[in-house]
């Protein structure tokens, strides 16, 4: 054994540090690791520590190494006499140095990055100076180190002359290059504590901001005092240093350990979520300008809120706005705002591009105001996107794309619009987000609730028809592929109404673009459609017309008739007509004779009923458009029935039709409905008997409907279902029908009508499942081959999701209808598919 005096061997201390560090280390990086991959939001202070990391290992391997063989340090003569004048302890010595500081200077770089993203452009000098000391140090401390340690080791070193006595030459001394080095790099380690320190001086904060500040600059304390000892252990004596300076000792060898892997894991917990809060948004700066003074929302990184939303959100939450992992929300923010989207889409304007915080509800001040959507709350972090994009010379659409920062399943979801309306329906782009798609809308070619600016305008009907929602959807994938870094994994349709129209076009004329369409209570043969609905007005009169029906006699009197007539028809009363294809209303049963003198209809209001509730025929019997649903008469009375025109289909033939503002609607019947089927403007029809591409290719087609729909009746969807059926046996394959019994258009009504189906409440509080959620169901069908067999809806109380549950019955997939078998009604196993 050697002559020199070694002290005691602390080899075990070294042993246990290291691996204990190591394995903390090591499991913390794949933890923030694996969770950003899930994000899509790895950058380059992940590189960065990733790469510290394999350093660490390499150092602890080059450190450990000798231990685990011979119990002690790098001398000589603790090396077996095989090996003491071999070239593998000179490389050794050599390599554990520069992995030393080579991983000291990635970890603390990766700090540094990280500290980048979190005070971007920072407002205080003092962060300024520490952020840009710490690239300069560290890029000298590496190249310094190395190169030294290089020289040192192949020229002239102390350990080296000590393993080869007989070389010639005189060897330097490395004692300054070490401390002078050691206090470079405490000096890095002291910066990067002033960087969020001086932060936390720059304003006050409330005191559970500070302590959260506090705990950051820790964290980057407790880094910082491993290299000072390390610096003063230089100077102290230890176990060997007074007869052996040359010596590797066990202390400061643990100490650097030490100093490596709590940097790896102060590094991964700063930016771990959801453990701990941070505090860089909302710092308020007085800002100067040459013209007069404002009071500007700046965020602690010194970026001025973009938007006057952006400074309300801010001002709403106040200084604390995010979780750590802060450097994911910097990283997303970032990104989103630095996106270009007019670089991909040509001719497109940018209306409005900006990082959306969960728990924001937006503002949507310049939305246009019939379409009565003047906020909308958000409750994902997200990018939102507006462009307008010209489709025409004489044509745009409002294009708005939700982008969210947790893309669940690299999804993508168009949503559709209603009536006859340019609205986007932010509720369903909320709603999509939320459960983790990238979300889409149009304003389907024009703005608002009416359809004047069709007028001798062919370029917005045909917007309108097919083209703004294949527009919206093509540019939409371009964007996507751009942002996120690859193209979306599946392609979903959502929409109700005219919307679930707009999805069977698309599957109709470009089967490519969506996997999956929902097309809720479809406004399929929509020509027809429109001549069913202006049919009613000539019939029911104007309110001071002499045999007009009042409101209140339809919702009562008439309403309680249809119901006593058919509720009971499938054994239950509870409001909800479950077959509404046995429910023929009697209306004769109302009309006044001498035993009932009073509430009752007269001759003529009794024959009104007769036409209403019977199917749309030309003179000659041919169907123009199936009966209305018995039922619906509560919701009817604000469009069917309500004694003016239905406006949707007053405007399809003044500006469509007939390109003449001053049509009657009074004066409509079937030569005008005829007219507007054989017009057919761009194929806005929509009644196709097979949808063979789209098939081929795999697509998924689900439609669901009211049978107390007061806009569209259900016997429409059952009656195109059954065309496609005749045309081909195999429909189920791709195309299923669900009757939902008690609900009124789209949403609401007696039954258990929610099922996940859009953005309003308490659709939106459906849980995200096959079983209760159409979309689920949908996502399911396409990406698991899970077809779906029932659709179980829910009734809240009140239609309310806060106040909890009231009953859940199963929707069958049609032909199959809801058959009750006994029990409490309000049980879902007392009714039956059959």
């Amino acid at each position: 054994m050697s002559d020199y005096y070694q002290g005691p061997n602390n080899s075990a201390k070294l042993k246990a540090v290291t691996l204990t560090l190591l394995a903390s280390a090591t499991i913390l990086v794949i933890w923030r690791i694996s969770w950003r991959l899930s994000k899509r939001v790895i950058g380059l202070p992940d590189y960065l520590l990733m790469l510290g990391l394999s350093l660490s290992i390499c150092l602890a391997g080059f450190n450990l190494d000798p231990y685990f063989r011979w119990g002690y340090g790098y001398h000589k003569d603790d090396l077996p006499p095989d090996i003491q004048k071999a070239l593998t302890p000179k490389i050794c010595f050599w390599l554990n140095q520069v992995f030393f500081k080579a991983t000291a200077g990635v970890i603390k770089l990766s700090i540094c990055t990280i500290y980048m993203n979190i005070f971007s452009k920072p407002v205080l000098l003092s962060t300024r100076i520490a952020r840009y000391a710490n690239f300069a140090l560290m890029g000298i401390i590496i190249a310094y180190y190395t190169g030294g340690t290089l020289v040192s080791t192949f020229q002239c070193n102390p350990i080296r002359k000590a393993w080869q006595g007989d070389l010639d030459g005189t060897c330097i001394d490395n004692t300054k290059f070490r401390v002078a080095n050691a206090y470079i790099n405490s000096f890095t380690s002291v910066l990067l504590v002033l960087i969020p320190f001086s932060a936390l001086l720059s304003t006050g904060h409330r005191s559970k901001e500070i302590w959260q500040f506090l705990f950051l600059i820790a964290l980057g304390l407790a880094h910082t005092a491993c290299a000072v000892v390390r610096v003063v252990m230089i100077y102290v004596p230890n176990e060997g240093a007074a007869t052996d300076p040359h010596w590797y000792n066990t202390t400061p060898n643990t100490l650097a350990m030490a100093e490596i892997f709590t940097a790896v894991i102060v590094s991964t917990i700063m930016t771990m979520r959801p453990c701990f809060q941070v505090v860089f948004s909302g710092i308020a700066t007085t800002v100067t300008s040459t013209s007069r003074t404002r009071r500007t929302k700046v965020d602690s990184s010194g970026v001025l809120a973009s938007t006057a939303s952006q400074i309300r959100r801010s001002d709403r939450q106040g200084f604390m706005s995010t979780v750590v992992c802060h450097d994911d929300y910097r990283d997303f923010r970032h990104r989103c705002l630095a996106f270009n989207p007019t670089r991909l889409i040509n001719n497109s304007t940018l209306t409005r591009q900006e990082f959306v915080s969960a728990g924001t509800t937006l503002q949507l001040s310049d939305n246009v105001p019939t379409c009565n959507r003047a906020s909308q709350a958000v409750t994902v972090d997200l990018c939102r996107i507006a462009l307008q994009i010209p489709t025409s010379k004489r044509s745009s659409i409002s294009f708005e794309l939700w982008l969210p920062s947790d893309w669940k399943g690299s999804r993508y979801l168009a949503t559709g619009n209603g009536g006859i309306d340019g609205c986007i329906k932010y509720e369903d782009l909320a709603y999509g987000t939320s459960n983790g798609f990238a979300t889409m809308g149009t304003n389907n070619g024009h703005n608002g609730t009416t359809g004047i600016t069709m007028l001798n305008n062919p370029e917005i009907i045909k917007d309108f028809s097919y083209r703004a929602l294949h527009t919206g959807t093509r540019s939409a994938k371009k964007l996507m592929k751009a942002f996120y870094g690859k193209k979306p994994a599946h392609n979903y349709y959502l929409g109700c109404s005219l919307g679930g129209r707009m999805g069977i076009k698309a599957a109709e004329k470009y089967p490519k673009d969506y996997d999956g369409i929902v097309a809720g209570c479809p406004a399929v043969d929509f020509n027809n459609l429109q001549g069913q609905r202006a049919m009613f007005y000539p019939i029911t009169g104007s309110a001071d017309s002499p045999n007009y029906i009042p409101i209140d006699t339809w919702k009562g009197l008439i309403h309680d008739e249809v119901l006593r007539q058919c509720d009971k028809i499938d054994g239950v009363e509870d409001g909800i007509i479950e077959v509404p294809d046995k429910c023929f209303f009697n209306s004769k049963t109302l009309q006044c004779s001498p035993r009932r003198p009073k509430n009752c209809l007269n001759a003529a209001q009794v024959a009104q009923l007769q036409k209403i509730y019977a199917p749309y025929t030309y003179p000659n019997g041919k169907l123009i458009f199936p009966r209305m649903n018995p039922g619906n008469e509560l919701q009817a009375v604000s469009k069917l029935i309500a004694g003016t025109p239905f406006s949707y289909s007053e405007d399809w033939f003044r500006y469509v039709v007939y390109n003449d503002p001053s049509w009657d609607a009074s004066t409509y019947n079937t030569n005008d409905v005829r007219k507007a089927d054989e017009l057919n403007p761009f194929d806005i029809r929509t009644y196709p008997e097979e949808l063979p591409k789209f098939k081929k290719r795999g697509g998924k087609l689900l439609s669901y409907h009211g049978g107390q729909d007061n806009q569209i009746t259900q016997f429409n969807t059952q009656r195109f279902w059954n065309r496609m059926y005749s045309a081909d046996n195999d429909l189920q394959d791709y195309y299923r029908y669900f009757r939902m019994s008690g609900m009124f258009h789209c949403n609401s009504g007696p039954g258990a009508w929610a099922v996940g189906q859009g953005g309003g409440a308490p659709a939106a509080g459906i849980p995200f499942d096959p079983q209760h959620n159409v979309l689920a169901a949908m996502v399911a069908w396409v990406e698991k081959g899970q077809a779906p067999a029932s659709l179980t809806g829910t009734k809240f109380i009140n239609d309310t999701a806060t106040n909890g549950v009231d009953f859940q019955r199963k929707h069958c997939l049609y032909p199959k209808t809801q058959t009750y078998i006994g029990g409490d009604p309000k049980k879902t196993s007392s009714w039956q598919c059959r």
